[in-house]
């Protein structure tokens, strides 16, 4: 998958930032299997001094500029109840480049500010039943 967001902050000053992702779905045997994702995000391109605040939470992405961009690695183990539950068990990781600066970073489920450079991981586990 590849995206583009675009942000036109103010009459004069854009940005943008592009992001590919890859993932794979793999049914090992019976009801086990493992999922796993690879996400990078580039450098945030544009004019210089625009601002990106985005949303509702007022989430905010990097500064325009080099060495802004992102990767975000994610495996998951699934053991498939039925056709409509299923039970995971992950870990995502997420590595912010050096010049993501404090407030203008990507941060896992937008949960806290990380400085630039900085690298969050997580553990998740859940159940999904769907009706």
């Amino acid at each position: 998958q590849w995206t583009r967001q675009e942000f036109d902050t103010t009459r004069t000053l854009s940005s943008k930032v592009d992001a590919w992702h890859v993932g794979v779905d793999w049914n090992i045997v019976g009801p086990h299997g493992l999922r796993a994702y690879y996400t990078k995000a580039g450098d945030m391109k544009g004019d210089v001094g625009a601002p990106l605040i985005l949303g509702a939470n007022q989430t905010t992405r990097p500064a325009v500029g080099g060495n802004t961009g992102a990767d975000l690695f994610g495996i998951r183990y699934v053991y498939t109840f039925s056709k409509r539950t299923e039970f995971t068990l992950g870990y995502v990781k997420l590595d912010n480049d050096g010049n993501a600066t404090a407030g203008g970073t990507y941060n896992l489920l937008g949960v806290g500010g990380s400085v630039g450079g900085n690298n969050q991981d997580a553990w998740a586990m859940g159940i999904r039943h769907t009706f």
